[in-house]
């Protein structure tokens, strides 16, 4: 079978074993990915006191007319992921810092 009709498991099974093994790595390693990212943005909802950071702060405004050409597009949004970042570490700082309180009812 020519190598343009094979599925992928058959491509995956023709592959030697290192190669197999850095498939397998880089597979979960982009899984976990996306479950870590879901579990957050869960975790974000979920805890309540958390409010959404602004778009604009300082004056500073990271919109589409804020620079003119490429490159400040790209700085506003790297500075808007990263000030989002920022802000979600803040917040998971906070939560681990603060005291731990427990409400413990009795089964009814």
């Amino acid at each position: 079978m020519d190598r343009e009709h094979m599925g992928i498991i058959e491509r995956l099974q023709a592959l030697d074993e290192p190669t197999k093994h850095k498939v397998l790595v880089v597979a979960t390693l982009v899984i976990m990915v996306v479950v870590i990212y879901f579990w957050l943005a869960y975790f974000n909802n979920l805890v309540a006191g958390i409010s959404s950071p602004q778009v604009a702060q300082n004056g500073n405004d990271v919109g589409p007319a804020a620079g003119s050409g490429f490159s400040d597009a790209v700085k506003n949004a790297s500075a808007l992921v990263y000030g989002r970042f920022m802000d979600v570490a803040h917040a998971l700082g906070n939560i681990l810092q603060a005291p731990r309180q427990y409400i413990i009812q009795p089964p009814k």
